[in-house]
């Protein structure tokens, strides 16, 4: 068994390319690296693979923390997938840019209606604690894949 296999054993393909995309970018990646992480996630939209939650949401996790609120419609689509995506995508992961300029982002779009109203359900008073997500997201996958 050579190194790089010893590394993914026990990993399945989804897992494999989650690890493969946090190393070339990193967990928390450059801004100039959003246009090439936005077309990683589109692509996964667009070409869903069973079983693919875990890639989709580091992904989802690496726009958060560019933070555009562009962003936050294609992390919507990500998230509504299917049910198993959308569990593993945190609803936090659509407010980078901040709750207040995403939700005047997607104001008065109606194809983003269907988004609205599931916002419309939680409890946006309170502002995100970015640094706090960042930090959990950070730790969780160093520990997952031994960064």
């Amino acid at each position: 068994m050579d190194i790089d296999e010893e590394l993914y054993e026990g990993f399945d393909e989804n897992e494999k390319r989650a690890e493969e995309v946090i190393r070339k970018y990193g967990l928390i990646p450059s801004v100039e690296n959003r246009k090439e992480i936005k077309e990683l996630l589109e692509y996964e939209i667009n070409n869903y693979i069973e079983g693919s939650s875990e890639y989709l949401r580091v992904l989802c996790g690496m726009l958060f923390c560019i933070g555009n609120v562009e962003d936050s419609v294609l992390i919507w689509q990500a998230k509504m997938i299917n049910f198993d995506v959308g569990c593993m995508i945190d609803i936090e992961f659509l407010f980078g840019a901040g709750i207040k300029e995403t939700l005047d982002y997607i104001a008065g779009k109606e194809e983003l209606a269907k988004m609205r109203s599931f916002l419309q359900t939680y409890n946006l008073e309170e502002p995100i604690n970015k640094e706090e997500i960042v930090e959990r997201y950070q730790k969780y996958y160093e520990s997952y894949f031994s960064l």
